[in-house]
């Protein structure tokens, strides 16, 4: 079977993946599966830490709390901001990033 690509770069359930070397990082085999899961899509860390930048006690509006979303949650409560709200319309997904 053919390897081919590209549903936005990532294959959830994929058996191979093709991608770019800007995208891939080098991990130790010794790294656990929930700590390597960390730094899918790009973590959405990041993108709050270092491209939004929010100042300590603003507000921070989430829309999706599915795993990669949940890390932009985070970011926020990193940075200082003072409400973190995190939506979405599935309510599993809502209960747990109200664990987080």
């Amino acid at each position: 079977m053919p390897v081919y690509s590209h549903f936005f770069g990532q294959p959830s359930f994929g058996t191979h993946s093709i991608a770019t070397a800007r995208d891939v990082v080098k991990l130790p085999d010794n790294v656990s599966f929930g700590l390597a899961a960390r730094f899918g899509c790009r973590i959405q860390t990041g993108a709050v830490l270092n491209v939004m930048r929010p100042p300590a006690g603003s507000s921070l509006v989430v829309t999706g709390t599915g795993a990669v979303w949940l890390s932009a949650i985070t970011a926020g409560s990193i940075a200082g901001c003072a409400i973190n709200i995190g939506a979405d319309v599935k309510p599993a997904r809502l209960e747990l990033a109200r664990c987080t």
